[in-house]
């Protein structure tokens, strides 16, 4: 009896430490698709993936096989990850359209739209082939866009960094060189209230600043924020003209490409209008969807 209760407290021990490791390694699972989640593929990698899985699918092999050898020849943890969820998934029965949809931060629904075109009419291979073209031409746009940025938002700061210093350090030095400041020219003396601001008060001036980028920011996020920060966009002198010309050049690439899939121009343009990340133009391009719609 004595060795008989043993071994069912041996046994019970045991059963808890699997319990309580089966519990961990769950906690554990679900932080890795969390992590996974909120990781984005990056562009080059998005590239090659596509077109490595076009080279695969033209030679024959199936998705779930291509998937696999991606998976181990990749390297880099975190697209093991992606490459171990979208097997998940194939496995349960979606499609790969399907199963890229669910990483929703790295591929978009125009991207998404594609490949179940190309499913859908058995032209998967040049889908995917087309889409590497696509994403590696609009990041190429979006790059130059930011590129083009640079240079004024540059000049900007610089700016505001010789007005702080002249203020701060170059005008006090002055104002000890004059007298009685009462007999000084007027725009003289509201210089020297300006400098005795600066000194006195630059914490609060760096508070305020912070401030108004923080409440631009939070503005941004309602609707009517964003449509009005983006419409001032638009007229600002030379930013205003790269800006247009980028969202026009996404808005005619992208639904190009997906019209030449075979996607109707109603859900074409639904798409596009996601994709020219542009409040302005995205509001003009469902109003148009809605004038072909009828």
């Amino acid at each position: 009896m004595a060795a008989t209760e043993n071994q069912e407290i041996v046994i019970t021990g045991i059963q808890g430490e699997r319990s309580d490791n089966d519990e961990s390694i769950g906690i554990l699972q679900r932080f890795e698709m969390w992590m996974l989640l909120r990781q984005k593929m990056k562009i080059k990698q998005k590239v090659i993936f596509f077109r490595l899985l076009a080279t695969m699918a033209n030679a024959g092999l199936p998705i779930l096989k291509s998937l696999a050898i991606l998976e181990r020849q990749e390297k880099d943890p975190v697209s093991k990850m992606f490459f171990g969820k979208m097997i998940a998934g194939i496995k349960s029965g979606k499609n790969l359209s399907a199963t890229l949809r669910d990483f929703g931060g790295s591929f978009t629904d125009a991207e998404c739209s594609i490949i179940e075109s190309g499913e859908k009419t058995g032209k998967l291979n040049g889908a995917l082939v087309q889409l590497a073209d696509q994403v590696e031409k609009v990041a190429d746009i979006s790059n130059k866009l930011k590129g083009a940025l640079i240079y004024p938002a540059g000049i900007v700061l610089v700016m505001i960094l010789c007005i702080g210093v002249l203020m701060t350090f170059v005008v006090p030095k002055l104002v000890t060189m004059f007298g009685d400041r009462s007999k000084l020219p007027p725009i003289t003396q509201f210089l020297m209230t300006v400098s005795d601001f600066f000194v006195g008060y630059w914490w609060l001036l760096i508070i305020v600043f912070i401030g108004l980028f923080l409440a631009v920011n939070m503005w941004r996020t309602t609707p009517e924020g964003h449509y009005r920060f983006d419409m001032a966009l638009l007229y600002i002198p030379i930013v205003g003209v790269i800006v247009r010309k980028v969202v026009l050049s996404k808005f005619s690439r992208v639904l190009s490409n997906l019209l030449s899939s075979g996607i109707s121009i109603v859900e074409s343009l639904r798409i596009v209008s996601q994709v020219v990340d542009h409040e302005v133009y995205r509001q003009r391009i469902m109003l148009l969807r809605e004038d072909i719609k009828k």
